[in-house]
């Protein structure tokens, strides 16, 4: 294991299942890509101004530009750490880091992927101030290494 250590707004456990593999190549990127969902589920979930964005535009919360690197093989639990680590005008990058938590599996993957508010029209919904300082109040107060 590396001793790097790097700190995370949201950490969450997967279990890698005998099924989620894809041959020798280890966990399936379908699954890995999964994983990032949920965290963006999770970043989404303790920020309530962006909550807010989502319900006042009615909005859909849209992921894309999907990049995932490194591999994880075994079965066993695996945790992520993940949050926001870019803001732009009409988006933010979410990345997240897979370690194994359990001696069955091994590898490390990184990922991240671009999360856009959609609305009805299909138009990206700009960035607000108060949901940039929350996301940047959340980076600062990280607190679970990884």
């Amino acid at each position: 294991m590396s001793g790097i250590v790097t700190r995370w707004p949201v950490l969450l456990q997967r279990s890698v299942a005998p099924g989620d593999g894809d041959g020798e190549r280890g966990v399936a990127s379908t699954v890995l890509a999964g994983w990032l969902g949920d965290v963006v589920d999770a970043v989404v979930a303790q920020c309530s101004p962006l909550q807010a964005e989502v319900a006042a535009h009615g909005a859909t919360v849209e992921i894309s530009e999907v990049h995932l690197s490194g591999t994880i093989a075994g079965t066993g639990m695996v945790t992520i750490g993940g949050g926001v680590t870019e803001i732009r005008a009409r988006s933010l990058t979410v990345s997240a880091k897979y370690r194994p938590g359990a001696e069955l599996v091994d590898g490390v993957v990184s990922g991240s992927c671009t999360v856009r508010l959609i609305t009805a029209d299909g138009s990206a919904v700009p960035i607000s101030k108060d949901v940039r300082d929350a996301l940047i109040a959340s980076a600062h107060g990280a607190r679970f290494t990884l």
